[in-house]
């Protein structure tokens, strides 16, 4: 996932299996990233030596979807292989 937040940072982190998005229609959502990436100010995700490419931060994060201004699902073919199998 890549969000940027409606101050204009960017964030970026994985959205898998030990990930959560609240569903509660009345109060305002949160969700859960598992894994964190470092996310360059142009928006684009920084490069590292972990598999991906990713330059993983070392943390999770909750994020509060009020604070949310665009929020973009990537497809990650090898992230993909890697949780199947």
């Amino acid at each position: 996932m890549r969000i940027q937040f409606k101050d204009g940072r960017y964030a970026g982190g994985l959205f898998a299996d030990s990930s959560y998005a609240a569903g509660y229609p009345e109060e305002p959502q949160d969700f859960y990233l598992e894994r964190m990436y470092r996310v360059l100010e142009d928006g684009s995700f920084a490069e590292g030596d972990t598999e991906g490419g990713y330059d993983e931060i070392g943390s999770a994060a909750l994020v509060r979807w009020e604070e949310v201004k665009v929020l973009e699902f990537i497809h990650d073919e090898d992230e993909e292989e890697e949780t199947d199998g």
